[in-house]
């Protein structure tokens, strides 16, 4: 699941919470995706929705829930800059990103419970 961008033909639904260049255009990967601000509040309860659905309709035990690591800091349709993404460290070991106030001891913490993509077992 993409953490946060939408498709185009729901971009005009989630625009007031999309994220846009200093120009004004709307970050997009390509024409596939509009990010949006991940930190919005109806953004997460519209996609805490979709996940309980999912769960409910298909029977899913998880997710793997992806961001795009771009942009690092956005514009909000209401001007206000947002930090999207901290990268903590460079990318070489498979730990992406990690989200501005998750301290990679609670990174570590995850890695003794659940093994990363790509590894059979968690990090002891």
């Amino acid at each position: 699941a993409a953490v946060y961008a939408v498709a185009p033909e729901s971009w005009e639904e989630w625009a007031h919470d999309g994220l846009y260049t200093p120009t004004g255009e709307p970050y997009s990967l390509g024409d596939f995706l509009y990010i949006v601000d991940p930190a919005a509040p109806d953004w997460l309860a519209h996609f805490s929705r979709e996940l309980r659905e999912s769960v409910a309709a298909v029977g899913f035990d998880g997710f793997h829930l992806d961001q795009f690591g771009y942009p690092k800091s956005a514009v909000r349709g209401d001007g206000r800059v947002v930090d999207a993404v901290f990268i903590e460290k460079p990318i070489n070991d498979g730990q992406l990103v990690i989200w501005k106030n998750v301290g990679e001891g609670e990174v570590h913490a995850m890695d003794k419970k659940f093994p990363r993509i790509g590894e059979k077992k968690p990090r002891l």
